[in-house]
């Protein structure tokens, strides 16, 4: 999916959640940044294998980002804005408020100003304190 770079735009996504969050919830937005391609390793984000079967030499690597992407993405969770992200291992993380994730259908919208991004995975990890 492409993020447009104009500031403006939302890409939007829905993710349908089974259950309620017990724990804290934080979500994992994987990109590619194609124009970043031609900077240093240490000036674009580490790369992340996005799947491991059925691709050329068996693994499928995203386009790293550029260091710094992370203060040019804006996410919503069910039209609330969310803190700005933190990068770790390539990945975008955004802490999700309790109440901002639905059980049910949750839409989702990724939006960018000055670079356009593909969003190649996106992931919603509880971290459960105590398991009955």
């Amino acid at each position: 999916m492409v993020v447009p770079g104009d500031g403006s735009t939302d890409a939007l996504l829905r993710m349908y959640v089974a259950d309620g969050a017990d724990g804290e919830v934080i979500l994992w937005v994987l990109v590619s940044e194609p124009a970043a391609e031609g900077l240093a390793d240490g000036a674009r984000l580490a790369p992340v294998e996005i799947a491991g079967i059925g691709h050329p030499g068996g693994r499928l690597m995203n386009q790293p980002a550029a260091q710094g992407v992370e203060r040019a993405v804006r996410v919503r969770l069910n039209n609330a804005l969310l803190p700005q992200a933190d990068a770790a291992g390539g990945w975008l993380v955004f802490a999700v408020p309790h109440r901002a994730l639905a059980r049910g259908e949750n839409l989702l919208g990724i939006g960018a100003l000055g670079r356009e991004l593909r969003v190649e995975k996106v992931e919603v990890r509880v971290c459960c304190t105590e398991v009955l």
